[in-house]
C-alpha cells in the first residue's frame, strides 16, 4: 500500500491495537461474527435453501449452491456456486441498506461499531431475501 511499513503509520496501527485490547474489541466482534454465522446457517437450513456459511472471527461468508454438494471439499462446493443468486442478493442487500464487498463478492467484515442490533438486522434482510428465492 501507499504508506506500508511508514514509522509514523505503523507506530499509529500499533497504538490503536492497544487500544482495542483494552476495550476488548476483538471478542466483541468476534461474538457479532458467530452470531451472523450461525443465524445465516439456520435460516440456509430452514428454510431448505442449498448453501452453507464460511468465516473466521468477524468475517463471515454466505455461499448459495446451484445444487447439494456431496463432497465437502473447497474445489466440489466453489463449482457448485450460483453467482446469479449472489448477484441478487447483493442489490438487496444494498436495497436495504446493508453494503457488501461487490456483486458477486458478498463479504462481511464486522467492525467494532457495528452492533447486535446491525447483525440481526442483516439476519433478517438475509431471510426475507431467502425466502424471495425459495
Amino acid at each position: 500500500g501507499t504508506y506500508s511499513g511508514n514509522p509514523l503509520v505503523m507506530r499509529a496501527g500499533y497504538a490503536a491495537m492497544q487500544e482495542y485490547k483494552k476495550k476488548d474489541v476483538y471478542n466483541s466482534m468476534n461474538s457479532l461474527g458467530e452470531r451472523l454465522k450461525t443465524g445465516l446457517q439456520d435460516i440456509l437450513e430452514r428454510i431448505g435453501i442449498e448453501g452453507y456459511v464460511t468465516g473466521s472471527g468477524s468475517m463471515v461468508k454466505i455461499h448459495f449452491l446451484k445444487e447439494k454438494a456431496k463432497n465437502d471439499d473447497l474445489q466440489t462446493l466453489l463449482s457448485k456456486v450460483h453467482k446469479e443468486r449472489e448477484i441478487k442478493y447483493f442489490y438487496h442487500l444494498v436495497s436495504n441498506k446493508i453494503l457488501a464487498m461487490a456483486p458477486g463478492k458478498v463479504h462481511f467484515f464486522i467492525s467494532y461499531p457495528h452492533t447486535r442490533e446491525d447483525i440481526d438486522n442483516l439476519i433478517t434482510v438475509t431471510e426475507n431475501f431467502v425466502k424471495s428465492i425459495k
